[in-house]
């Protein structure tokens, strides 16, 4: 969330797989400032970007030897 916040405020975002995960949680970062609900909203979101998170992790995970 603080590197959504961060994009939001500057217009920057960051590099490499984390950018996505920006991209995809930003414009509700700005949506809940708009409607002055930011931190109620950002925990909303908080769970969406931890799921999307360990998808992108179970994508590159490397498979057990077996």
């Amino acid at each position: 969330m603080s590197r959504s916040r961060r994009c939001a405020a500057d217009g920057v975002p960051p590099a490499g797989y984390v950018r996505d995960g920006v991209e995809r949680v930003t414009p509700s970062v700005l949506a809940a400032r708009a409607a002055a609900l930011q931190i109620g909203h950002d925990l909303a979101h908080l769970g969406r970007l931890i799921r999307w998170a360990l998808q992108q992790e179970r994508r590159t995970a490397p498979m057990p030897a077996g």
